[in-house]
């Protein structure tokens, strides 16, 4: 099993020292893995990281990009179970992970 465990806070923490056991690695947010959100329904944050077109988002900026001299880690996705869901759309429904889909195609064409 893989943990990724993405912080902003040092090691010190009561909750890091509660879990690190079963931690497989630390990151330090928005260090080595960079990430977006789908819209989570009754969220009015209006990111805007995943309505179409996919070719002018941020979700697919963040999967393109590089750090000079490195590699990231990967692209996280917050509410990845909302992949798809509209801006707006409030209501539960299923995904077929279609931004997902091509993320990960534009990161390993």
């Amino acid at each position: 099993m893989l943990l990724i465990y993405d912080t902003n806070q040092n090691g010190n923490t009561a909750l890091f020292r509660a879990v690190y056991p079963y931690i497989s690695y630390v990151l330090i947010q928005s260090t080595y893995m960079i990430g977006f959100t789908f819209y989570e329904e009754n969220d009015q944050n209006r990111w805007n990281d995943t309505p179409e077109p996919f070719e002018k988002r941020r979700a697919l900026q963040f999967a393109n990009w590089q750090p000079a001299g490195a590699t990231k880690a990967d692209l996280f996705s917050y509410a990845v179970d909302r992949d798809g869901a509209p801006f707006g759309n409030n209501n539960l429904m299923a995904t077929d992970y279609s931004w997902t889909r091509r993320l990960i195609t534009a990161m390993n064409p």
